[in-house]
């Protein structure tokens, strides 16, 4: 995500609404992300989708990790 976006991190102006709007903004200011296999975490706890985000919040992309 970091490679598709050209950036660590980014603030956006929110005024509410899910996670899953939230991934669409971002979709829509980086439409070469992929979303595949990404966990997202809200205030530094997963969480899903329908999850709330408040103006304020921190919002995090997870990529896959494999292990060994």
């Amino acid at each position: 995500m970091k490679e598709a976006s050209g950036l660590a991190s980014e603030r956006i102006k929110w005024q509410g609404g899910t996670l899953g709007e939230v991934m669409e903004k971002v979709t829509d200011l980086h439409p070469s992300i992929s979303w595949d296999g990404v966990r997202a975490a809200l205030n530094e706890e997963f969480c899903s989708g329908a999850q709330e985000v408040e103006p304020g919040d921190t919002v995090a992309f997870i990529p896959p990790v494999s292990g060994g």
